[in-house]
């Protein structure tokens, strides 16, 4: 079973494709072998440029990217939906320390279901009475979490349950490293492109020429303006395939063999 990915806001798109596909692989292997749901949220970091090239690591974003359950059960969050994890909960402390946690049981009362009030209706409705937390990371860097749930009439987790899921969740940890590092790579590639293009010049007879190379385009694109005689200017622009700071650099020495010819 696939779903259908919305538009996520404010992220790219082959990127959101592929970590979406990865993290389905994940829980389509967990559900029902290991648990009977299975939930991923995955870090603005593996789907955003600007994101992937950030240092900041607290206020990093989270989407939700897959779900399933057993019994059609219902979910917190749809899937592309932007998703809080709030502080004083297992969630939240498997993204600090890099550690996956069993909760069994899950006391009624507990403070931190308070926290979580979404994920918590959704875990009373489902009858979930055992939860584990394993958080997606690589390089020490976290990508994402997975949580997996049972509900009643099933066994609580135990440590063989853990290290399943460990391992189911480090090859989709791989992944979405994979793409993190392509979108720190294509945005390196984009502001290097921005440094090497030069401002064109004043020209009154000419509207602005800066729309020629798109801010989302590909690091290799380019362009330039020659002022010629008698208040003629000449455009040129160029594409160098590939991508990241390879790119840029390739289309400035493409640039730089073009040689304005003054009439």
């Amino acid at each position: 079973m696939t779903s259908s990915l919305p538009a996520v806001t404010g992220v790219d798109g082959p990127p959101v494709l592929d970590a979406f596909r990865a993290t389905e692989q994940l829980v389509d292997s967990a559900v029902p072998t290991v648990a009977d749901i299975a939930a991923v949220e995955v870090s603005d970091s593996t789907l955003c440029e600007h994101t992937a090239l950030s240092e900041a690591c607290d206020g990093i974003g989270f989407h939700r990217a897959a779900f399933r359950g057993v019994r059609h059960p219902g979910c917190a969050y749809r899937i592309g939906e932007a998703c809080p994890i709030p502080s004083g909960t297992p969630y939240r402390r498997s993204l600090r320390d890099m550690r996956p946690r069993i909760v069994s049981p899950i006391p009624a009362r507990a403070r931190w279901l308070a926290h979580d009030p979404v994920r918590a209706a959704v875990m009373c409705k489902n009858d979930v009475h055992s939860l584990m937390v394993v958080p997606l990371t690589a390089n020490h860097v976290v990508l994402g979490l997975v949580a997996f749930y049972r509900r009643r009439g099933s066994s609580p987790f135990r440590q063989a349950d853990l290290r399943a899921a460990a391992e189911l969740a480090q090859r989709a940890a791989q992944i979405l490293d994979a793409r993190r590092r392509e979108l720190q790579e294509q945005g390196m590639g984009r502001r290097f492109q921005q440094a090497l293009l030069a401002q064109p010049p004043h020209l009154t007879a000419i509207e602005d020429v800066n729309g020629h190379v798109p801010v989302n385009g590909p690091p290799g694109g380019w362009f330039d303006v020659i002022p010629l005689a008698s208040a003629r200017v000449g455009l040129v622009a160029g594409f160098c395939s590939g991508r990241g700071i390879p790119a840029a650099a390739a289309m400035s020495q493409q640039k730089a063999q073009v040689i304005p010819v003054r009439s």
